[in-house]
């Protein structure tokens, strides 16, 4: 009887459990391990993540990266919020060292290169610092859009669309190699042409290469948004393509189609939002230091003072500067693109589907040409490679003004 008792009381238990949850067993586990399988490949052990972390750590130990996983979702973290107030000090002390150096009786301000460059040094630091407070300041939305770029690679692998990371983790070695020489040739021939020491040089470069290291960051979000953009052009192109061959069910439909586009074009005006005055200062800081380090190179070779030293020493400047324009650029001309085609490519399977099936209910894509992503500095300008061609033309007309009133 004591038994016939307990097991009786144990499928109470078991019906009261059933009722609490409303689904079966099976279906609890399948739903633990579906949750258990989608974890694996989110947060700190997601394959894009695995990709870009270094260039991550590096612009965390910059105090650019005030974020951390919890239940992998990035959060903001106020334990590395301390990295972004320590290089505000650190630029502050910087820059005061700087000023004191050039108050000194000692130093020669007389020269029109010195004045320039305590103009390109003291807009450089407001530069750095604004920097610091957006990156504060908007915290909570790029923890947004990075968990809303890793919904969508976890919906596309779902879909059997995972992607592949081994592009990414190239373009993210090249980045760090290229800034790792460019800085480092910088800093060498910055000691050879100032006769300064290799911790001061060091130091006054710091201010630079923490602004260096925002525009990548930047960059590099536009870069993950571009290529989930291309990724789903890419497939679309593919459905297209079969569809005149092979009649199936697509896996993958004009609506989904509409919705991931229109999640990951609402990614890409948050981060925009975000970056649109910061646009204004990079391009505007970038642009000034290009001109002044080219105007000093080719009016010292126009007067046949070959300084080489300094001549050097601005030329590497001036490829530091450059590169970072292009890669401003180059990234959201390659976002904007790929978001932008979708319209037409959507456009030419829907036309294909009507015409197989003239019965079939076909919604239009007006809404896509209509909505186009586009990223600008506050509405002034779009930020593409036209817009890079535009700079180089009003920078060159600027160095010829300037080299005819020297």
């Amino acid at each position: 009887m004591a038994i016939a008792h307990k097991i009786k009381h144990g499928n109470r238990m078991l019906s009261q459990v059933h009722r609490q949850t409303g689904r079966p067993l099976t279906q609890r586990i399948l739903s633990h391990i579906r949750r258990a399988k989608e974890n694996e490949y989110r947060g700190s052990n997601s394959p894009l993540y695995k990709s870009i972390c270094p260039l991550i750590y590096a612009t965390r130990v910059f105090g650019l990266a005030p974020y951390e996983f919890e239940n992998n979702k990035l959060v903001p973290s106020n334990s590395y919020l301390s990295f972004a107030f320590f290089w505000f000090c650190v630029y502050t002390y910087v820059i005061w060292r700087y000023v004191d150096g050039v108050l000194d009786p000692k130093t020669n301000m007389k020269t029109t290169l010195y004045h320039t460059q305590f103009v390109k040094t003291m807009g450089n630091y407001l530069v750095a610092i604004t920097d610091l407070i957006v990156c504060i300041s908007t915290r909570k939305e790029i923890s947004w859009i990075w968990n809303k770029i890793e919904d969508y690679d976890q919906a596309m692998r779902d879909l059997g669309y995972a992607r592949n990371e081994k592009e990414t983790r190239v373009v993210v070695w090249f980045i760090i190699g290229f800034n790792i020489v460019i800085w480092g040739v910088i800093n060498n021939l910055g000691m050879a042409a100032f006769n300064e020491s290799f911790f001061y040089n060091v130091t006054y470069m710091m201010v630079y290469v923490g602004v260096a290291v925002a525009v990548t960051k930047f960059s590099g979000l536009v870069l993950i948004l571009g290529q989930r953009f291309k990724q789903l052009n890419e497939i679309i192109k593919s459905r297209v393509y079969k569809s005149r061959w092979v009649h199936v069910d697509p896996i993958i439909d004009d609506k989904l189609v509409d919705c991931l586009h229109s999640e990951l074009t609402a990614v890409g005006m948050k981060l925009n939002n975000a970056y649109k005055w910061s646009l204004i200062l990079w391009l505007g800081n970038l642009s000034f230091h290009s001109v002044s380090s080219s105007y000093f190179v080719i009016d010292w070779l126009m007067d046949g003072n070959f300084r080489l030293n300094l001549i050097n020493c601005l030329l590497g400047w001036f490829v530091a500067m450059v590169s970072q324009i292009f890669l401003l650029n180059y990234s959201c001309h390659y976002t904007s693109s790929e978001a932008n085609c979708m319209s037409y490519i959507m456009l030419g399977w829907k036309r294909w589907l009507y015409t197989h099936d003239s019965k079939m209910e076909v919604e239009t894509s007006l809404h896509l040409v209509n909505r186009q992503l586009h990223f600008s500095a506050d509405g002034f300008f779009y930020v593409n490679l036209p817009l890079f061609h535009s700079i180089t033309a009003v920078l060159a007309t600027y160095l010829f003004i300037l080299l005819q009133f020297d």
